[in-house]
């Protein structure tokens, strides 16, 4: 083989690598339990989720049940800056774009700020802080924790490692915990996703980026606090990488037939009562 060659080839074959990348999407199968606030109270649901993981789009897919077609579904276009919102049961859609999702965060942010201000100190106002602090954690400063109790587990085949977030102030708040894997990481920026999904508040986002070189490997198993209160709970069944041309050409568009629907304006969030053992809020 010449010396020119060489190069040709190597480019040919870093082509062949790049093509190879961009064609391949890590499928993510988990189960999925979360306990939230809403306008009639609280609201609990255990779904199986399915997740087709790209640097370009996330699709996750919500299943009740053995049903084989999802009851809900969101596309997350990072081109577009764009989250869908897919209802199969009644065949229509939302839309909403990332900086407009962000002002909806920000508003339900400041009516609880309100809602506390209007209350006098005692329980009912406590427990409403704390039923919102993983929302209101603009001036938490979080640690990470790896705990030697637990420090792996055995999820979807591999070995997890164990890692927490806690408050320096408070020590026994836990609002992030994770069992991550070893290897594989997520193709985007997971922190922009998990607060624009009202999944961490701001202040968490931003940790987690400071802190991707940790982060950015899949987790396996999650415990979270949630800034619209109550709690989630994911756990993997099953991760792979996989070719594109195993799914259909259309995977992250809005499948024929769905109508377009408007968004419904920002709930007015009522005053939570008391925290009771439903709703999960971890001590």
């Amino acid at each position: 083989m010449t010396a020119k060659l060489i190069p040709v080839l190597l480019g040919a074959l870093c082509c062949a690598a790049g093509l190879a990348a961009e064609d391949t999407i890590l499928y993510v199968e988990q189960d999925y339990s979360i306990v939230k606030q809403n306008k009639a109270g609280l609201d609990a649901k255990d779904i199986r989720q399915k997740l087709y993981l790209t640097k370009d789009a996330v699709l996750i897919e919500e299943y009740a049940g053995a049903s084989a077609q999802p009851t809900e579904a969101y596309l997350i276009d990072f081109k577009k800056q764009q989250i869908v919102n897919l209802d199969y049961s009644n065949t229509v859609y939302t839309s909403e774009s990332f900086d407009e999702r962000r002002e909806r965060i920000e508003e339900r942010k400041l009516k609880v700020l309100r809602d506390l201000d209007n209350l006098i100190e005692g329980k009912q106002k406590e427990q409403t802080r704390r039923l919102y602090r993983a929302l209101l954690d603009d001036e938490r400063k979080f640690k990470i924790e790896r705990p030697k109790e637990e420090a792996e587990k055995e999820l979807a085949g591999v070995k997890a490692e164990r890692v927490q977030i806690l408050d320096e102030s408070d020590p026994k708040y836990v609002p992030f915990e994770a069992w991550l894997h070893p290897d594989d990481e997520v193709p985007y920026d997971n922190a922009e996703v998990l607060y624009l999904m009202q999944i961490i508040g701001p202040n968490m986002a931003k940790f987690l980026k400071e802190n991707k070189s940790v982060f950015r490997r899949l987790p396996l198993e999650l415990n979270l606090n949630l800034p619209v209160g109550g709690s989630l709970h994911t756990k993997v069944v099953k991760v792979e990488s996989v070719s594109a041309r195993k799914f259909k050409p259309d995977l992250y568009e809005i499948p024929k037939g769905f109508q377009p629907k408007k968004l419904d304006p920002a709930p007015a969030q009522k005053t939570a009562e008391p925290a009771t053992k439903t709703e999960k809020v971890p001590d």
